[in-house]
């Protein structure tokens, strides 16, 4: 499962059903590239097993973060820039390998 974003204009969790929801997080769930939407208390029970205020926040966070690398990968900045945009903004722990860049959280290493 790899975080891509926080998405604004879908407002139904796909994994729970729940409706109404400010904003969800986009996940890509399988290897063929599959995208669900999850709301913040689903997508915090994942990450931690359980659903607390400080959870969903966190990955509220963690959603954002990996959506700002998308878009500062599509105008052209370096990884190595990226990374250091991610540290400095959100404070994750960051490094980059050639074009790759990967973000710390939760006690693993994500690449995105």
């Amino acid at each position: 499962m790899k975080m891509l974003g926080v998405c604004d204009d879908q407002n139904t969790c796909d994994k729970c059903g729940k409706k109404n929801l400010k904003r969800t997080i986009a996940l890509q769930v399988d290897d063929a590239g599959n995208v669900e939407y999850w709301g913040s208390d689903c997508a915090a029970r994942v990450l931690y097993g359980k659903s607390t205020k400080s959870g969903k926040d966190a990955a509220l966070r963690f959603a954002y973060a990996c959506g700002r690398v998308q878009k500062l990968r599509d105008k052209g900045m370096s990884a190595k820039d990226i990374a250091n945009q991610i540290w400095n903004i959100y404070g994750f722990l960051t490094g980059h390998n050639g074009d790759d860049v990967y973000i710390g959280f939760n006690n693993a290493t994500h690449k995105v």
